[in-house]
């Protein structure tokens, strides 16, 4: 293979479109092919899970993009729950931070396979991300995370911020004592309710249901637990998404179309904000429940320690099961004084007593 084949493509000479939308969208061409110090103008830096992390792009819409996923706050060095009470503290000079790098260059997307995307693990800290029209590394040893990304693949918002962008910087976060799980995070006065299930459980249905019924939302569909220097349950509220059909039970989403989402489902999103307040985005008292479909009427049972740390620890979906020892830790944590189960209705709503009884019983 030539040298040539083996570089990333040049920025080529702009059009005169392409330069006028790039200098509506402040976008800096990089001068060298091979993209070495790049000049990149714009940054902040926000609390990702509680982790500093500093992103510098040459684009203002990638800023954008961050902003809108994690917020535009700077980091923060006290984190409390709603009642006030501190549940970590940092010096700033201590803290961990970490830093994601985009570069957006000029070129386009093929037509097929547009928001296809693929992610390798070349070993057990790194994470790879190459897809039409962009590439990117999570490399936590070096506590940074470096992505490249063509103006056509920037321009297909969604697709670049969910599969790029947030994935390359919650892959790095991650690997810093965030163990992600797969559930749902229902919250009130400081108490965290785990809803744990797969796929299809209804933990984004009953997520919903929390939601308007005035409960907080810690997340849909994935929480992070860090173990030091005390167990602790972060979450990113934003937005649930619901099945088409759903307005049969919740006649008020029927003027919300569906839309495509970048795993290829379609769901209708509902802005958390628009349910009220988003709440909190870490709690400190955790109560594990495991979801259950079922016939008949909506219950919950008790489920003893041994039962649960099995249920939380077998068939981890890709990418929870990135680090098994800390995920196996999680679980004897969560585990440690027996949860509960929830076995749904026909009838979603019928869960809401049983999700605020639990956010109350003592396990």
């Amino acid at each position: 293979m030539k040298q040539s084949e083996r570089q990333p493509a040049a920025p080529h000479a702009a059009s005169a479109s392409t330069a006028k939308s790039r200098d509506l969208e402040d976008y800096a061409v990089p001068r060298d092919p091979l993209f070495r110090d790049p000049v990149l103008p714009h940054a902040v830096q926000v609390s990702v899970l509680g982790i500093r992390v500093r992103l510098r792009t040459n684009d203002r819409r990638v800023l954008g993009m961050f902003q809108a996923a994690f917020g535009t706050g700077i980091y923060v060095d006290a984190v409390s729950d709603d009642a006030g009470h501190v549940l970590e503290r940092r010096r700033s000079d201590d803290a961990l931070q970490l830093n994601v790098q985009v570069v957006v260059y000029d070129g386009a997307t093929h037509d097929s396979g547009l928001e296809a995307s693929y992610h390798i693990c070349p070993d057990p800290v790194r994470v790879l991300i190459h897809g039409n029209g962009g590439m990117a590394i999570s490399d936590p040893l070096r506590r940074e995370a470096l992505i490249y990304a063509t103006d056509g693949l920037v321009r297909n918002e969604t697709h670049f911020r969910n599969n790029f962008l947030e994935a390359a910087t919650l892959a790095l976060v991650t690997h810093f004592d965030r163990q992600p799980i797969h559930a749902a995070a229902i919250m009130h006065d400081g108490r965290v309710l785990l809803l744990i299930g797969p796929s299809g459980a209804g933990k984004s249905t009953l997520s919903y249901i929390a939601r308007a019924a005035g409960l907080g939302v810690l997340s849909e569909d994935i929480a992070w637990m860090q173990l030091t220097p005390k167990p602790v349950i972060w979450g990113r509220p934003q937005a649930i998404h619901l099945l088409p059909g759903s307005e049969n039970h919740f006649p008020e989403l029927r003027p919300k179309p569906a839309s495509r989402r970048p795993n290829g489902k379609q769901k209708i999103t509902v802005d958390i904000e628009q349910l009220g307040s988003a709440g909190q985005s870490v709690a400190n008292e955790v109560v594990a429940c495991l979801l259950q479909p079922g016939r008949g009427d909506a219950r919950v049972a008790r489920v003893e320690r041994d039962e649960l740390y099995v249920a939380l620890t077998r068939d981890a979906a890709a990418g929870f099961d990135r680090y098994p020892e800390r995920r196996a830790e999680c679980a004897h944590v969560l585990a440690a004084r027996g949860g509960w189960s929830l076995t749904l209705s026909n009838n979603p709503r019928d869960a809401l007593p049983l999700l605020k009884e639990l956010l109350t019983v003592a396990t």
